[in-house]
């Protein structure tokens, strides 16, 4: 049985403006992308690696990228991600 114009309308334009995407600062299996532990292990990451050379590069690199998003998800989101920065004095 065929459905209805409406309910083709109405499916149409839901299908649209939803989406299965995860939340913002969350992971596909719903976990949380942002949080302070995971920042503390980039700090670590990033403490390991005092000298830049082309053995590290790419690793201090993705590194510093990840903390970059971290402080711009954290000003707009979740205030402990901003507080860790002023703490361990990354600004």
């Amino acid at each position: 049985m065929e459905k209805p114009a409406t309910q083709k309308l109405k499916e149409f334009w839901g299908s649209l403006f939803s989406s299965n995407t995860p939340a913002e600062g969350e992971e596909e299996d719903g976990k949380a992308r942002y949080t302070p532990e995971r920042l503390q292990a980039l700090y670590e990451t990033l403490h390991r690696h005092p000298l830049i050379n082309d053995n590290n590069k790419a690793v201090v690199v993705e590194t510093v990228r990840s903390i970059a998003e971290f402080m711009i998800w954290g000003d707009q989101h979740e205030p402990r991600i901003f507080d860790f920065f002023l703490e361990h004095n990354i600004m």
